[in-house]
């Protein structure tokens, strides 16, 4: 160990002057696959794993790349994950066949006769070691959440792989005495124990040679027996592998007729292989009589007993060889899983070995499909040995995984992690599924439903990802506990668990997990939580598609974009805080290359006594804010720079408006001493410093929005960063996975069980045209200035003149003429007062007709806020603004013409007698007749 410690050291070595190519069939065309989530409980361990690659120069980033594979994290016991890339559809099918000879076992067992001593060496990522050509390293691009990457080495996945691999170990190993191989695992043995240490001490300085490491908790040094093939290899001796043969065996004795049925359903199964079964069987065959008693006499279990030595001898097992079709039969029931491995031989299933196991509590809480698929994964592990490198046929009685797990198939994008980890582990394998009816699978079943109660873990690596997510999701009134409890009361999803669980529903997309439904990586929430998680998903008054984002990670049911949309046009403080829609566009700032290189600082306020000083990072979006109680000063502004640096670091560029804080010498000084570019904007164009600007902006109306809820203002802007930083941007990913490299957790984060491979980013939403339009009778909400400040009054929409001007009524009385950007949509009802009789009755004729009306708001939601009263003719009339063009509302004086109105509000220009016509940009304006 000393002498050849390089040689067991767990890194990635690269076997020189090899290399190997990758030949597409003719007519091949490349295909691309976009990457699939992952989970956020393994994030962290995937990155690790892609840096540590990349480092090691086994992948390099590639921009643009026709071909992409996705990546599927497979997790390990030893807290780290396994990286697998699925080739299933996009290369594997296009490949040409390696035929290169895999040895047979009965070679490799005659090569070990004589031998007394033995080791075993296990390869460290074996095929990481072998370098492919160019050409081969695009074709292996795999896809992933950060981007594609090109495989130098030859990866596991690959169909011809195992035979590429064992053409290039048999080449280094040649030539060596005692040495011999089966793919990564390298047998060597001597006669003498002296002999053997010579064998190895050769066999390591050949691997040495070659650059190739080995994993040193799989290695065993100078046994006198060893497991190797299914066979126990020991002395000049050759055993057959107890393993083998060991479910039945150990089977227990039927305790009622169907499982009397069951067994003896099995032993038919090999009837050809028995002699005089009809004699043996006779006991056991009494108690399926009519009106027979149940009772297991000593005849029953000396015929039980020799019934399953009979299926364990020779007469029935049969020697593996790789010449022979080669089958595998794999069955699930509520308690078990179990797979007989099987040779074809005259049309007939000879068994060669038996495994089964009981399930776990949480695996029995499994789905029927997620169990069945289970007992595949289980069985290709259990047989891995006979299985790896060789076609086989896969059995199953399970018809919807006769379809996920074709080698052909595409898995859905909403297909439950679990089976897709599955198929990705099957990736590696060469083999046909077929789907068999279950009367005719009878053998396995016996088997999985009567299993070895073997120690298994409480929870598997699947169950340990889904905990922990669900475990991030939790709140104090949204638990994991109180949705399974809300689970078991709701009776549409309580029914989709028990058709889940007994096979009567057979969906890849929904999966259970201690009594939670998921769908893909998202909780099922129940119908009486939905109004609870709303309210969390719109926390600071979050709109209406970062709430959607958001849900998109966590949380699904029927029709919840609706309910989101229905929602946040429910929320009176989002309604009055509206920002005003956007007028034109402006040219856009570069996007920096990489984060806190261009940062954006501005300053709001006075606000409750503070004033805010906030800086935003141009690529990330990521906000920091302080809070000052005295008036700004350049010397403030400088130590909260300062303390922002501290943490982050120094930028290249800082934007700012023209402030004296911003221009001083000492503000210059601090800038120039520290290598920062100062930009300044334009004097009065705002829009220069738009990432700053549009911040105040928003920061400023979810403090009015959270004015009436408790909590000071300094509590509510930590608030307001908080969830501002975990909510996703347009991109799709938030500022704190842009600038962290990470999502930081949120109550949101406790809507599932402990751990659900999560979620999940979105696609970037398209960009909305900002044309908009209102019909007479909308409710809208209108923009007013009163003493220089700009407060948002309901109403409603009286007229509309040309394309963008419309005269409006507000709820106070007051009638005015309002550009559409000074208008947004309002879903808050209250009564209407009208002037006159004829507008009223107008009124009511649009609502009584096509004119769509505001729909109420789902159950579900929070109650609306309660209807104004009507105005009282009594009540005084409030005096209209300076200069404004407000119609008071309640007036005694006689309602004038509308004509006259709307020439007292905009006077008619003056012009010539000559006909002239407008131009082409008034189109939208509606001279008053």
């Amino acid at each position: 160990m000393e002498e050849f410690a390089d040689i067991f050291e767990q890194k990635v070595g690269c076997i020189p002057n090899f290399k190997c190519s990758l030949k597409l069939r003719q007519n091949a065309k490349p295909v691309f696959i976009k990457a699939r989530d992952v989970p956020f409980a393994l994030r962290d361990q995937v990155e690790k794993e892609l840096d540590e690659l990349v480092a090691d120069n086994i992948i390099y980033k590639v921009e643009h790349s026709d071909w992409g594979s996705p990546l599927v994290p497979i997790p390990k016991s030893n807290d780290r994950v396994r990286l697998a890339v699925d080739y299933k559809v996009a290369v594997n099918k296009q490949l040409q066949n390696a035929h290169y000879p895999i040895p047979r076992v009965e070679d490799i067992l005659n090569t070990l006769h004589g031998a007394n001593v033995f080791c075993t060496l296990d390869l460290y990522k074996a095929y990481l070691h072998v370098q492919v050509d160019e050409e081969s390293q695009i074709i292996q691009t795999m896809s992933t959440h950060r981007g594609t990457f090109a495989m130098r080495r030859l990866s596991f996945g690959i169909k011809t792989a195992p035979a590429e691999f064992h053409r290039i170990l048999d080449q280094i190993l040649s030539g060596l005495g005692g040495v011999t191989s089966y793919f990564d695992d390298v047998v060597i043995f001597g006669s003498t124990l002296e002999e053997c240490q010579v064998n190895l001490i050769n066999c390591l300085k050949r691997l040495r040679q070659y650059d190739l490491h080995v994993n040193r908790e799989k290695c065993q040094f100078f046994k006198s027996s060893i497991s190797y093939l299914g066979y126990v290899i020991e002395q000049n001796s050759v055993k057959k592998c107890p393993q083998k043969v060991k479910s039945i065996l150990d089977a227990p004795k039927p305790s009622s007729v169907d499982e009397i049925r069951r067994f003896l359903g099995m032993i038919t199964y090999y009837a050809k292989f028995i002699p005089n079964l009809s004699t043996l069987t006779y006991p056991l065959r009494r108690l399926l009589r009519k009106n027979q008693n149940f009772i297991w006499t000593s005849s029953c279990q000396q015929a039980f007993d020799r019934l399953k030595n009979e299926i364990a001898s020779d007469r029935v097992l049969t020697p593996f060889n790789p010449d022979l079709p080669v089958v595998l039969a794999c069955d699930a029931s509520p308690t078990g899983i179990a797979a007989i491995l099987s040779h074809t031989i005259d049309e007939h299933d000879r068994p060669i070995a038996f495994a089964s196991r009981s399930l776990s509590d949480c695996e029995q809480n499994y789905s029927q499909l997620d169990r069945e698929a289970l007992a595949i994964v289980y069985a290709v592990n259990k047989f891995y040995m006979y299985l790896y490198g060789r076609k086989f046929t896969l059995v199953t009685d399970n018809g919807p995984l006769s379809r996920i797990f074709h080698h052909d198939a595409k898995l859905p994008i909403l297909s439950a992690s679990r089976l897709l980890r599955y198929a990705t582990i099957l990736s590696g394998f060469n083999y046909v599924i077929k789907h068999k009816k279950a009367d005719q699978n009878v053998h396995v079943d016996y088997f999985s439903r009567s299993p070895i109660h073997s120690k298994t873990p409480d929870f598997n690596e699947d169950d340990i990802i889904q905990y922990q997510t669900i475990n991030q999701i939790s709140s104090v009134t949204i638990t994991a506990e109180s949705i399974k409890t809300a689970t078991g009361k709701d009776p549409h999803l309580s029914q989709l668990c028990e058709d889940l669980k007994n096979g009567t529903i057979q969906d890849e997309q929904y999966s259970i997990q201690d009594g939670i439904v998921f769908r893909g990586n998202r909780v099922i929430i129940p119908q009486a939580l939905r109004a609870s998680v709303l309210s969390e998903l719109h926390f600071t008054h979050v709109k209406t598609s970062k709430m959607k984002n958001l849900a998109r990670r966590y949380c699904y049911w029927k029709n919840i974009d609706s309910d989101i949309e229905l929602f946040v046009k429910s929320c009176q403080p989002c309604a009055s805080t509206a920002n005003t829609p956007a007028k034109t566009s402006i040219h856009p700032w570069e996007e920096p290359s990489s984060n806190f290189q261009r940062v954006h600082i501005d300053y709001a306020g006075p606000k409750d006594g503070y004033y805010i000083f906030i800086l935003i990072d141009a690529k990330s979006k990521w906000p920091e804010i302080r809070l000052s109680k005295t008036a700004p000063t350049s010397l403030s502004t400088i130590g909260f720079l300062q303390d922002i640096f501290s943490v982050h670091g120094l930028p290249e560029t800082m934007v700012s408006d023209n402030a004296s804080i911003f221009v001083s010498n000492e503000f210059s000084s601090f800038c120039a001493s520290n290598g920062i570019c100062q930009r300044l904007i334009a004097p009065g164009h705002p829009q220069t410093n738009g990432q700053a600007e549009r911040y105040v902006q928003f920061l400023k109306k979810k403090l009015d929005a959270m004015k009436s809820e408790p909590g000071t203002l300094p509590s509510k802007v930590r608030d307001i960063l908080y969830r501002y930083r975990a909510t996703p941007l347009r991109c799709g990913s938030t500022p704190a996975e842009i600038y962290l490299g990470r999502s930081i957790r949120t109550k949101l984060d406790l809507l599932r069980p402990i751990n659900v491979p999560a979620e999940t980013k979105s696609p970037s939403p398209t960009t909305r045209s900002c044309l908009r339009s209102f019909r007479e009778g909308d409710r809208i909400q209108a923009k007013m200035f009163i003493n220089n400040k700009e407060v948002w009054k309901p109403g409603v929409v009286v007229e509309k003149y040309g394309r963008l001007h419309y005269r409006v009524r507000l709820d106070d009385g007051y009638a005015l003429k309002r550009h559409i950007d000074q208008l947004h949509r309002s879903e808050v009802h209250r009564r209407v007062t009208f002037d006159c009789p004829q507008e009223e009755e107008h009124h009511e004729d649009l609502q009584s007709g096509n004119t769509r009306t505001s729909q109420p708001a789902s159950s579900i939601l929070a109650p609306r806020t309660p209807q104004a009263p009507a105005a009282s003719a009594a009540a005084p009339t409030p005096a209209a603004p300076q200069g404004s063009e407000y119609h008071l509302s309640g007036s005694p004086t006689p309602t004038p013409p509308r004509v006259a109105e709307r020439q007292e509000e905009l006077p008619m220009p003056r012009r010539s007698a000559r006909e002239v016509r407008s131009p082409s940009y008034l189109d939208d304006y509606v001279r008053y007749s």
